[in-house]
């Protein structure tokens, strides 16, 4: 019986053989696989190029992304799909952003959703979305509020606008609703306090008549209560001839002839007093109104309230951006308008920026450098120096000899390199932006003290590209971009006899301004340098000769070229209000007095019998028949 075993030794080695089989099975599988995936990706590569061409931009994006997932190495496919990817979604939020601007949101989504796609943190996409979804939300809330003033619930519908105006000033819907409101607020305003009565019809007729008969011929006609300070001199003359006019018109043009003024105390009751200071301050009523400002700042609004509306109760809080007001009822009211003329969001721009720099080098060294100097050196007979009793003993065993070395010089560089630079920049109106790209290169300065000391300082400096703008928004959406472009870069540098090192920089800069419409590109280009450099290493009168030439000389020819490319395309994200018509323009009465006017309107006559002619008495002075009413004092 014979028994087979596998001594221990041996089974290490058929491990081994078998785990190298598999090795280079995995190996080749692996090489086999990445074969065909750059096959694959280079196909993908070749198609995203042809659908590019025929201006499918989504559809090449996919390959281009394809290629590039298939060979992750390729740095010419991730360029391309960073080029192509950009390119879409600059095409596709442009195309949103006029679609949302013609209110076709259905539009503005697919193309803010394909962009989301590709770009999931893409910030103007996300803002467009959010801004859909607020108008839609404004819209129902501004329906409702319209709602809300038909019924004839003022303060609710304008307490509603109001909030929606908090989020988006801009919304023209909501502005358009508010000045509604306002108008059917004054009217509502005019409608009651002294209401009525003032708004009746009336015709006077008086000449040189006082001021208590005039006054006493207004309150017959129109059932008000009108009340006299002690101060008021009842016996002023005064003459006033009013035809089919309000009750209102005439108090207004009496006070205004007497220098007095008036103050309502209830539904039907006003007291007449004189128009001093004393007075204002004892009968005026005071009214203390906060404005808090949501972009305006509120410093500038308190001096603008001081200057416009006199007055002197302003206090400032910057801290909170706050201003109160305690003014007259009157005074508030203009402070009101002219502070939403003020507190509008600045305008704002997103400005997109290509750089380009394009440098070529060819360098080409072709011949042969010979030998162009021989120098001869005594020897030292020993250690020491060499003296001139060495030199009479000299013989071609104690002098030594020198050459250059002969070199053939076959050489030719070509090196192509671009520098892609494609920031985007928001930028506030008339505030300057600033963007450097490059290296701060140091510049050591050295100073000796007087005792002796030696002391270094390093001065760096920016080298690259460096880019200043500052837009300046206009209502038309034109924006004037004020830019300076400069890109330097070290050309050579120096040692001094010190050792400090400082360096050669070459700059080209461009200064310049420019108005383009929303949206629109301008490109720069043309800031070329271009240096071609040669350099000839000949024997004399050999290195001359035709063709053979080569062989007794060397030429060195160096040739560089960059040039710079400059594109840029402002895009508004938020321009110049221009104010709407009640806050545009509005009355702000007298120099002395902020009262309003009472409204120019015409009054229709009313059918009513003639006017009476009073008696000689003056108890008759102010009888009146019907709608009008007539007197005259001789």
């Amino acid at each position: 019986m014979s028994i087979f075993a596998i001594s221990p030794s041996a089974r290490p080695a058929v491990v081994v053989r078998h785990i190298g089989r598999r090795f280079a099975g995995s190996l080749l599988a692996l090489l086999a696989a990445g074969l065909l995936g750059a096959c694959a990706a280079n196909l993908n590569y070749r198609e995203a190029k042809s659908l590019q061409a025929d201006n499918r931009a989504d559809a090449a994006l996919g390959k281009f992304q394809e290629a590039q997932t298939l060979d992750p190495e390729n740095l010419e496919y991730r360029n391309a799909y960073l080029l192509a990817r950009q390119k879409v979604l600059a095409t596709h939020l442009q195309q949103g952003s006029q679609a949302q601007a013609a209110r076709q949101r259905s539009e503005a989504e697919l193309h803010y959703k394909r962009v989301l796609e590709i770009d999931p943190a893409n910030a103007q996409a996300l803002s467009g979305m959010q801004t859909m979804e607020r108008d839609a939300r404004h819209e129902r809330i501004l329906s409702q509020a319209a709602h809300d003033m038909e019924e004839r619930k003022l303060d609710r519908a304008r307490d509603t606008v109001r909030s929606v105006l908090e989020e988006n000033p801009r919304n023209d819907k909501a502005r358009e609703l508010l000045g509604a409101i306002t108008a059917k607020e004054e009217a509502k305003q005019a409608q009651t306090s002294l209401a009525l009565a003032k708004l009746k019809p009336l015709s006077i007729d008086f000449k040189d008549a006082t001021i208590k008969q005039v006054f006493d011929v207004i309150a017959r006609s129109s059932g008000l209560n009108i009340l006299f300070d002690k101060d008021v001199k009842l016996d002023q003359r005064a003459s006033i001839s009013l035809t089919n006019s309000s009750v209102e018109a005439a108090i207004h043009y009496v006070l205004l002839t007497g220098q007095l003024e008036q103050q309502a105390l209830d539904a039907n009751t006003i007291l007449v007093f004189p128009n001093n200071a004393g007075k204002l301050k004892d009968y005026q009523e005071l009214v203390v109104k906060t404005f808090v400002l949501a972009n305006a700042n509120a410093k500038f609004v308190g001096e603008l309230i001081k200057t416009m509306v006199k007055s002197r109760d302003v206090v400032i809080d910057e801290k909170l951006n706050m201003v109160i007001l305690r003014d007259s009822p009157d005074a508030v009211r203009l402070a009101e308008k002219l502070v939403a003329l003020q507190d509008v969001p600045e305008p704002e721009v997103m400005l997109e920026v290509e750089i380009l720099e394009v440098a070529r080098d060819r360098l080409t060294e072709l011949g042969v450098a010979w030998p162009s100097s021989l120098t001869l050196t005594p020897l030292a007979g020993g250690y020491g120096p060499l003296t001139l009793a060495d030199l009479r003993g000299l013989s071609k065993e104690t002098v030594g000899a020198t050459i250059d070395p002969l070199k053939i010089n076959a050489r030719k560089v070509d090196g192509d390199t671009n520098l892609l630079a494609n920031p985007r920049i928001r930028v506030l109106n008339r505030e300057k932006a600033k963007i450097v790209i490059g290296e701060k290169v140091p510049s050591i300065t050295t100073s000796v003290i007087a005792t002796g000391i030696v002391s270094e300082s390093a001065t760096y400096l920016d080298v690259g590209l460096t880019l200043n703008l500052e837009p300046f928004i206009y209502v038309d959406n034109d924006v004037t971009i004020k830019m300076t472009l400069e890109v330097s870069n070290i050309i050579g540098y120096q040692t001094s006899k010190q050792g400090t090192t400082t360096y050669n920089i070459g700059t080209r800069s461009v200064n310049t301004m420019l108005r383009l419409k929303d949206g629109e590109n301008q490109v720069l280009a043309g800031l070329i340098n271009d240096v071609d450099r040669r350099t000839a290493n000949k024997v004399p009168g050999l290195g001359d000769l035709p063709l053979a030439g080569r062989l007794f000389g060397s030429g060195l020819n160096d040739g560089k070229k960059t040039e710079i490319v400059f594109s840029i395309t402002p895009r508004l994200i938020r321009n110049i209000q221009r104010p709407v018509g009640e806050v545009a323009e509005f009355s702000s009465g007298t120099e002395g007095s902020l009262r309003r006017r009472p409204t120019l309107t015409v009054v229709p006559p009313a059918a009513s019998p003639a006017p009476i002619v009073p008696d000689k008495d003056p108890a008759a002075v102010g009888k009146t028949s019907g709608v009008a009413s007539g007197a005259s004092a001789q």
